[in-house]
């Protein structure tokens, strides 16, 4: 996930500076927040910390997700204001193929983040739970 995550992430955003992307400036300033918790998380485990931020993890990784479905909800907004005003200038900066890239991007992001979230989260204690049962 990781890779995948980074890689497309970094050559959209090159692309989206290309192209003056307006919708990008408001998708990037709601990773701000996120990856600025997320690298404190990390730092205060780096430090020996790991143990009282543990159980923030779970958290950080729904801000993630909804990281995501906000990106979804914003470029669906500008794609709906694109189509309902159907002229040439209509959400500058958010070209028709800015916003499908976007959100293909975002789509797949949402689909990784939550398979990890189940994964880590969900699917782990419900196997535990079988587990206490069986025994």
């Amino acid at each position: 996930m990781s890779w995948f995550h980074h890689v497309t992430i970094f050559l959209y955003s090159w692309y989206a500076y290309q192209q003056k992307s307006t919708i990008f400036i408001i998708i990037a300033s709601m990773n701000y927040p996120v990856h600025t918790i997320m690298y404190l998380y990390f730092a205060f485990s780096e430090f020996g910390l790991a143990r009282f931020v543990k159980p923030f993890a779970k958290y950080i990784t729904i801000m993630q997700i909804c990281q995501m479905i906000g990106g979804i909800t914003m470029t669906a907004i500008a794609q709906y204001h694109k189509w309902q005003d159907d002229v040439h200038d209509a959400c500058p900066g958010a070209t028709w193929a800015m916003c499908r890239g976007q959100n293909m991007i975002y789509i797949a992001n949402l689909y990784l983040f939550s398979e990890m979230f189940l994964n880590a989260y969900v699917w782990k204690k419900v196997e535990a739970k079988k587990d206490r049962k069986a025994q």
